[in-house]
């Protein structure tokens, strides 16, 4: 029988992807798109802005705390308390 309740595992891991989205577009708005870092190559170099980091990090951040629930979901799955 299984111990996990999926609807509700599902509901929170959208919810997380979902804030995670949310938090990258806020950052991609808050942050500057004028500044940012400059990676130089020997041949080139480009300007990777604060706003894009910003984005990739919220929705990085909310991948993880997704997994992180998909994974406590199957530990609970196999070691029941």
């Amino acid at each position: 029988m299984p111990v996990v309740n999926v609807p509700q595992l599902v509901w929170k891991a959208m919810i997380a992807w979902v804030v995670g989205v949310i938090v990258g577009f806020a950052l991609d708005a808050w942050l500057s798109k004028a500044d940012g870092l400059v990676i130089v190559r020997p041949h080139t170099s480009f300007l990777v802005t604060y706003s894009r980091i910003g984005f990739w990090g919220g929705l990085l951040g909310g991948y993880v705390v997704c997994g992180l629930i998909l994974a406590k979901a199957i530990i609970e799955e196999i070691h029941p308390r």
